[in-house]
């Protein structure tokens, strides 16, 4: 019975940091895309440097998700 507690609780504490990482992961993304929208949303520079950020956010959410697997 503790056994199973003690893995229980460790599946529920995982998948609360991953949770907690994509939330963070969503909250940059729409802070910068709001910035990115007001500054150089209309310039090539500013579309190629959100692309390279949303590149960026997506690897990070690859990996999170990799690591629930």
């Amino acid at each position: 019975d503790r056994e199973l507690d003690a893995i229980v609780k460790g599946a529920h504490d995982a998948m609360l940091d991953y949770r907690e990482r994509l939330d963070r992961i969503s909250a940059e993304i729409e802070q910068h895309a709001s910035t990115m929208q007001s500054q150089l949303s209309d310039t090539p520079m500013g579309t190629a440097e959100l692309h390279r950020f949303l590149l960026a956010k997506q690897q990070q959410i690859a990996t999170i998700l990799a690591e629930a697997q």
